[in-house]
């Protein structure tokens, strides 16, 4: 064993520690700790925390009535809550090292899951989620549920971590495809019968992505789902994980959606679905990131900057 391999090791065994001690740690004190600790974290964001708000602005109109200082504390609360949210989503990522069969059936209640059970009947089919809840918690989920799952992965820009973060997945049967080539990949796990997950609620610029409408904003957005459909014609399965204010999570999965042909109405279908959870959930969806970037200004006055 080389000297890196045995860093490896070490620092593997010690995040599977501290997944131990996370998942063993009463729910109330994880919550109070992300609640404070969302606070504090919102407060040192700095751009990052203008980056939530704008987003928000998009995703939360104004209404004609509203007191805009009103209209302000509302969204800075849904950021705040976000924050609290992102770290137990971090906090998770460590828990699920000891995710067993058990503790899926134990913590997570599943709504729709005769859905899967029909698209697991008919071989190759896609799972279609968002930055939403614990999304790194849904691979677990699918593969307990008897899922074969394939998710295409990013490569981390550390290699060290890079080769963790891909054990941490492998260790409880998910696939990975390398994002190098990746649509061959997904049309061969598809003929094998597995299921393909997508998170298509990011910022993907061209040639990858195609201008459609987000939260009433054009803007750049994945169109690798809607290709790769076009070519194998199999169910897209809508999925996504919230937590519950007691501790426990709700998987919803829903039927096989009916989507159009055309790309870019196939992709605005989709954006349609995860406006309708962001709105559900608000505090659980990802609002970090430059989601319209190159269409809204992010260092622009919010619109309650300058109000007396």
């Amino acid at each position: 064993m080389t000297l890196r391999e045995l860093s490896q090791e070490l620092l593997y065994r010690a995040f599977e520690g501290f997944g131990a001690l996370v998942l063993w740690t009463p729910w109330p004190v994880k919550r109070a700790f992300s609640r404070v600790g969302g606070r504090a974290l919102y407060r040192i964001l700095g751009r990052r925390r203008r980056v939530i708000l704008h987003n928000l602005v998009r995703a939360f109109p104004r209404a004609e009535s509203e007191p805009m200082a009103d209209y302000a504390a509302r969204l800075e609360a849904i950021g705040r809550g976000h924050c609290a949210n992102i770290l137990l989503v971090l906090l998770e990522i460590f828990e699920r090292f000891h995710w067993s069969d058990e503790v899926v059936r134990r913590k997570v209640r599943v709504v729709g899951r005769e859905h899967l059970e029909a698209a697991e009947r008919g071989g190759g089919y896609f799972l279609l989620t968002a930055h939403i809840g614990n999304w790194e918690l849904i691979s677990r989920v699918v593969v307990s549920l008897g899922g074969r799952l394939a998710i295409i992965t990013k490569y981390l820009r550390n290699r060290y971590f890079d080769d963790l973060w891909k054990r941490s997945r492998r260790r409880y049967g998910l696939d990975l495809l390398e994002e190098s080539g990746s649509g061959l990949g997904v049309l061969r796990a598809l003929k094998a019968g597995q299921c393909v997950g997508f998170i298509l609620d990011q910022y993907t610029g061209p040639p990858h992505g195609i201008e459609a409408d987000f939260f009433g904003v054009r803007t750049w957005c994945p169109k690798g789902l809607a290709i790769l459909n076009a070519r194998a014609k199999v169910p897209i399965l809508p999925m996504y994980l919230i937590r519950t204010e007691a501790g426990s999570y709700e998987f919803h999965l829903g039927a096989a959606l009916q989507l159009p042909e055309d790309t870019r109405a196939h992709v605005e279908a989709c954006n349609r679905l995860i406006e309708d959870w962001a709105h559900r959930y608000p505090e659980q969806f990802l609002w970090l990131h430059r989601r319209f970037k190159g269409a809204v200004d992010y260092s622009a006055p919010l619109p309650w900057e300058g109000e007396v």
